[in-house]
């Protein structure tokens, strides 16, 4: 988790009208959206722009497939954005046998649920995030829990706890507050 965050990820600001990325360029980033309100226009145009608010993940499918954007991107209001470079990302999970099992295994998942996702709607969004019961099915299924035995984590662990739920002695594990 560490070496993502060092190496794989970046943090991005746009101010409002500014373009992250346009339809027909070749997607190297999925992107958090922690501040902020963006704009998504599909790429035909014919439709109102569809608002990305915080929280949103943003083409996490060039995570586990290549991916051209089907349409463009641009800040609302000033936004705030964590890039995760798919690549970067890539090689980091690579370096350990099951991480990569796991990432496999829950890119597998989330492009199976996408393309039921495009075949029934009949678009190829750039924005589509599974619903969180979903997505902890998915993150439960590719990581099952398992103890912390990592002091380096001692640290780091706290933080990730208030952020994102996580217990403490366990990752991957259903956190109950």
């Amino acid at each position: 988790l560490t070496k993502i965050c060092h190496i794989a990820a970046q943090e991005r600001c746009l101010i409002p009208g500014e373009e992250l990325f346009a339809c027909g360029q070749k997607a190297s980033h999925m992107y958090f959206l922690v501040g902020g309100v963006m704009e998504y226009h599909d790429s035909g145009g014919e439709c109102q722009p569809q608002e990305v608010e915080q929280g949103s993940r943003i083409c996490e499918i060039v995570l586990w497939a290549t991916w051209e954007h089907q349409g463009r991107l641009t800040g609302k209001i000033q936004a705030e954005l964590v890039a995760i470079d798919s690549c970067k990302f890539r090689n980091i999970a690579r370096r350990r046998s099951v991480t990569w099992h796991q990432c496999a295994d829950y890119g597998a998942e989330y492009v199976r649920r996408f393309s039921v996702v495009c075949e029934e709607e009949h678009v190829l969004p750039d924005i589509w995030e599974t619903g969180p019961v979903q997505l902890e099915e998915m993150v439960h299924a590719a990581f099952p829990p398992v103890a912390l035995v990592d002091d380096n984590l001692t640290g780091v662990l706290p933080r990730l706890g208030q952020r994102w739920g996580i217990r403490a002695g366990t990752i991957g594990a259903s956190s109950q507050h």
